[in-house]
């Protein structure tokens, strides 16, 4: 049977399984009435086993799991199942069948990701293009406006998660998602969506692409959404604000930081001269991406000031918005940098402690850590080895708790450094 097969590595990964159920010969007869001249060799010289092998497994399939299958083509390669039940709205009771039987054609696979309820369910790279032929143009045009809306809400929850409580689940779930992030900012395009795609692209796609290392891929996205027309006669728009943002965020990623200073001062300049909606939430984010070029060029004290004002106009928008509040410890954090770079440290406490409470009255448990460490280290910088190695000491029950590996490292390389300066050699 393999070398009828032509020892195709993906038709052995479907066909083996079914040897569990039935013998070499029922399955070599039933994969000759399939293709004719499978026996003879001729469907090997064609290279056809695969799709063979393929119709040979969804032949195993019930009547009403066949049925719903062409709904899964407009998945890239597989997707979080609760994902695929939102989108392609099959009945749960139904699909509970439909994937124990996929599952055991060898059709898909479920991964199970650490911390997060839901499984992502992985496609044979043959299943999607196969069940796309079979897929009616209405019903796919009627899937594709659900996927992207789906995709577009799942992708703010997820930015949301990642910036604030659960980043290594965001992170696990982004990476396996972001073929179909990618197909979803193409079909919200495709749809005249301009303001979703460009939030999509330009904020949410950007920002786990940043945090993969992936930045040829951002860069390339980034064109593709700065062909929109997001631009208007009553001011600059959210959408424009979005693409001009990441845009300055990757001068400065790069190194660039005198010309992200000027891209971002001048769009500082043009949503004060009369944005087309509320930009005042926005506004507040520039000035503290102005103090961090400033702060990039070696310029802490003038930095300073933009802290204090991005720091103000996120004051006043607190009461009404969460996310004002949390970015009033960011805001706080960033001072107490600059403080540290020129000395002040008691300043540089005080704004770090603020940043604190404000962490922990959010329960935003990630930046608890961070800014835990970060008072260690500013205890190591007045000598206070003790009060440095109590903060370390929190730091890593703080990561260790939330299960991040990489942090608690960070924090087990600081307390090396405080045993060391201390000159205890057995503990560093």
């Amino acid at each position: 049977m393999i070398d009828h097969l032509g020892g195709h590595p993906l038709s052995l990964y479907l066909i083996l399984p079914q040897l569990r159920y039935f013998a070499p010969k029922e399955i070599i007869a039933r994969l000759a009435e399939l293709l004719p001249g499978f026996t003879t060799g001729a469907a090997k010289a064609r290279n056809e086993s695969l799709q063979v092998s393929l119709d040979y497994s969804l032949t195993r399939l019930g009547e009403q799991t066949r049925a719903a299958l062409p709904n899964l083509a407009v998945f890239q390669g597989g997707a979080m199942e609760h994902l695929i039940l939102a989108i392609t709205q099959i009945d749960e009771n139904l699909w509970k069948t439909a994937r124990a039987e996929l599952e055991q054609a060898a059709l898909i696979s479920a991964e199970s990701l650490r911390g997060i309820k839901f499984p992502f369910l992985c496609f044979h790279p043959t299943l999607a293009p196969y069940l796309a032929t079979q897929l009616p143009a209405a019903r796919r045009a009627e899937l594709e406006t659900r996927y992207w809306q789906v995709y577009y809400s799942f992708a703010n929850r997820l930015y949301k998660g990642d910036t604030e409580q659960h980043p290594l689940e965001a992170r696990a779930i982004a990476i396996r998602e972001m073929p179909n992030f990618r197909h979803a900012l193409d079909l919200a395009i495709a749809a005249g969506a301009v303001d979703e795609a460009t939030d999509l692209g330009a904020r949410t796609i950007a920002h786990f692409l940043n945090q993969f290392g992936r930045w040829r891929e951002r860069d390339a996205m980034l064109k593709q959404v700065e062909k929109l027309q997001i631009k208007s006669e009553k001011g600059i728009t959210h959408a424009e604000y979005l693409w001009l943002s990441q845009q300055g965020e990757v001068l400065r990623q790069q190194g660039r930081a005198a010309e992200a200073e000027r891209l971002f001062r001048d769009l500082l300049a043009r949503l004060e001269q009369g944005a087309a909606y509320d930009a005042a939430y926005d506004h507040a984010l520039v000035l503290q991406y102005v103090g961090h070029c400033v702060a990039a060029q070696g310029r802490p004290a003038q930095a300073i000031e933009w802290d204090k004002r991005a720091l103000q106009e996120f004051e006043l928008l607190s009461a009404m918005n969460e996310n004002a509040k949390h970015m009033m410890g960011a805001c706080y954090c960033d001072w107490a940098n600059n403080l540290t770079s020129i000395g002040q440290f008691d300043e540089a406490q005080k704004c770090y402690e603020s940043a604190l409470e404000i962490a922990r009255e959010m329960k935003i448990q990630r930046e608890v850590g961070s800014t835990l460490s970060q008072l260690g280290t500013l205890a190591m910088k007045r000598g206070d080895v003790a009060e440095a190695a109590k903060r370390y000491n929190d730091a890593l029950n703080t990561f260790r708790a939330l299960n991040e590996p990489q942090m608690e490292a960070a924090a087990w390389h600081h307390l090396g450094r405080v045993a060391q300066e201390a000159e205890d050699w057995d503990e560093a």
